[in-house]
Parts: structure tokens; sequence; C-alpha cells
């Protein structure tokens, strides 16, 4: 996980990046489906696959849901 933009005020939205191949690991290790991680994420299977194919920049907030979700299953 790459923490661009670390101490910029301007752009906090931006702060991390995930690129496809981590946004797929961490949906495994969610133990999620596309069709799951599109519901828990507030989007289409077509954008889950986009992100992972590497044809979508994934949102800000879909990177913020994810890390979220590992930290809650972190907990367990």
């Amino acid at each position: 996980i790459n923490f661009a933009n670390q101490g910029e005020t301007d752009k906090p939205s931006e702060s991390i990046i995930l690129v496809s191949e981590e946004f797929i690991g961490i949906r495994k290790e969610l133990g999620k489906t596309q069709q799951e991680m599109a519901s828990l994420l507030g989007g289409s299977v077509k954008a889950v696959r986009s992100y992972e194919q590497g044809w979508r920049h994934i949102p800000a907030h879909a990177e913020r849901q994810m890390l979220f979700l590992m930290f809650l299953k972190k907990g367990d």
C-alpha cells in the first residue's frame, strides 16, 4: 500500500493509493466475491471488475472502506 501525499492537507481524500493487485488481495482476504464487494462499496460489479483490471482508478472512498473492513476483520 502506497501512502502517497502523506502530510499534505490539501488532498486528504487521496492519501492512500491501492493498486489493482492490492484491491484483489484485500477482497480475497475478506472472503468476498466481486458482487459482495460491490454491494459493500455501494458500487457495481462492473466497477469492481474495472478496479481489479486496472481500467479505472480506485476512488478514495472505496480504498478507505476496504481498509476499514480489513481493520474490522483483524479485530475478530
